[in-house]
């Protein structure tokens, strides 16, 4: 079986050292190892998609390794079952602390066995796939505005900064989204295939993994804003509204964050939809 292992050397907590101890670690676990560092934006997917193997690992961030799902679910043979695992090296590696793999990246290259393995929740919005969520309104500015060399130096600081520049400054457009036959509107709107968020917090106690977990805030009064962004810090979850579904559209809205990224939608009326991957996580 052939390993691929993407790394990407400018992610959030990346280490020389402690990468290479990884990859000590997982030659003894793994035949056919190859390692390749990621060059720009987009790398990661571009190979995912067309070189050949079984086992791929990116040893990165949430954004690295949404370029790598990306990359899998759009190959032309999906038949293969490939095999996916995650050696962590981002800012908040929500992935990992979703699934359960060690935040340490000595750690979870120790935990790594190939014998247990399982398809996992994806969405989909336009063309884009999700392992995380997909946010629009607060989420998606806040995102939008992080300052990506404050980012470098101060890694969670920075979306922290964002996040309060864009409470205080920015106004929040209602727009509106279907889903179970109604129609609802919004300010904010988070659809969630993981519970975790921006980094060990739930959105909420009764998270269903084999829906959309939708949840949404109805108006745009900061005050309302405020009390939902201190509950999900306080462990308490969202305290917006929430509703399931496989499937919802969007209408009016062309901006949103992907798995902690910033992501500009083709089109202001877009479906979001649940599907399971035809990849194959290892460890769950």
């Amino acid at each position: 079986m052939k390993t691929l292992i993407l790394a990407n050397p400018v992610s959030g907590s990346f280490d020389k050292n402690k990468f290479k101890k990884c990859i000590d670690i997982l030659n003894r676990k793994l035949r056919k190892i190859e390692v390749v560092y990621t060059e720009y934006a987009g790398h990661a997917e571009k190979i995912a998609k067309k070189e050949n193997y079984d086992i791929i690992i990116p040893a990165g961030g949430d954004g690295l390794l949404n370029e790598v799902i990306n990359g899998i679910e759009n190959r032309v043979d999906k038949s293969k079952g490939i095999l996916l695992y995650k050696i962590p090296f981002g800012t908040s590696n929500v992935f990992c602390r979703e699934y359960k793999i060690p935040i340490n990246p000595l750690k979870a290259a120790e935990k790594m066995n190939i014998a247990n393995f399982n398809a996992i929740p994806l969405g989909i919005v336009g063309e884009r796939y999700f392992s995380l969520m997909a946010g629009f309104g607060f989420d998606a500015l806040s995102v939008k505005n992080v300052d990506l060399n404050l980012k470098k130096r101060f890694s969670k600081f920075a979306y922290v900064y964002s996040g309060l520049k864009t409470f205080l400054y920015e106004k929040f457009n209602s727009f509106e989204f279907f889903a179970n036959g109604k129609r609802y509107e919004a300010n904010h709107l988070i659809v969630a295939v993981s519970n975790k968020y921006a980094g060990n917090f739930n959105l909420s106690k009764n998270f269903m993994k084999d829906k959309l977990n939708i949840f949404y805030l109805k108006n745009g009064n900061r005050l309302n804003l405020l009390l939902n962004i201190v509950s999900i810090a306080l462990h308490n979850g969202f305290i917006g509204d929430k509703i399931y579904s496989d499937i919802i559209k969007i209408k009016g809205l062309d901006e949103c964050q992907i798995d902690g990224d910033f992501y500009q939608l083709k089109s202001k009326n877009n479906f979001i939809k649940y599907k399971k991957s035809s990849f194959y996580l290892v460890n769950i």
